[in-house]
C-alpha cells in the first residue's frame, strides 16, 4: 500500500524527497497499528489518529511541530485511502 501512495504522491507533483518522508511516516504510522490492534488495517478513524498522536508524544518523545508534520502525512494518506476506496 505504501507503493501506491508514492505513486500517488508522485501524480500530486510532490518531489522525491518529500515522497521519501512521507512514505516512511506513513510506514512508522502502519507499523504502530500493526503493533497496537489484533486487526488489520482497512481503513483510518479518528480514535486511531488520536491514539497515534498520543504514542507520538508519549512513547517518542516528539515535539508538537514534528507531531503536527506526522498527522499532516497521516491525513494525506487518508485522502489517498478515500481517493482509491481502500
Amino acid at each position: 500500500m505504501i507503493d501506491e501512495f508514492a505513486k500517488y504522491l508522485k501524480k500530486d507533483r510532490k518531489s522525491i524527497k518529500t515522497i521519501v518522508l512521507y512514505s516512511k511516516i506513513v510506514e512508522e504510522f502502519m507499523d504502530w497499528y500493526s503493533s497496537n490492534h489484533s486487526r488489520s488495517f482497512q481503513h483510518l478513524n479518528t480514535k486511531d489518529i488520536t491514539e497515534f498522536e498520543y504514542y507520538l508524544k508519549s512513547n517518542k518523545g516528539y515535539k508538537d511541530e514534528t507531531i503536527k508534520v506526522k498527522l499532516s502525512v497521516v491525513a494525506k494518506f487518508n485522502e489517498f485511502l478515500i481517493h482509491y476506496n481502500f
